[in-house]
């Protein structure tokens, strides 16, 4: 939408740049929030093991939030600037950041992008 209204007759190319940083801010908030998923994946591994023999694994109940901080704790911070990278967190965030880096030199260095009204 920010694109959108940068490419207007009213746009400047600075909205290009706020496109372009939210667009980043999104895909951050989406590694997070994938890495806080991840955290959870110790757990449901033992959970899986424990359906798929219960009589050669044992389990303890309920200990959901034991193992999520656990596992959170291990999980290195670096961990989420890789995760960042999976084609399910970086899509379509990757695409609309560079296309708003790239829309504000475009019009920086003179190629007019601005659509005519009507």
């Amino acid at each position: 939408m920010i694109i959108g209204a940068g490419l207007s007759e009213k746009g400047s190319k600075e909205l290009f740049l706020v496109a372009a940083i939210a667009s980043l801010l999104f895909w951050f908030i989406e590694a997070n929030w994938k890495t806080f998923q991840l955290s959870y994946y110790s757990r449901i591994k033992c959970i899986e093991s424990y359906f798929a023999d219960p009589d050669n694994v044992s389990i303890n109940p309920l200990q959901i939030y034991k193992f999520w901080g656990s596992s959170n704790k291990k999980c290195n911070k670096r961990r989420v600037f890789y995760v960042m990278w999976w084609p399910t967190v970086m899509l379509p965030h990757v695409i609309l950041f560079a296309g708003g880096i790239l829309l504000y030199q475009l019009i920086s260095y003179g190629v007019t992008c601005v659509i005519p009204p009507d």
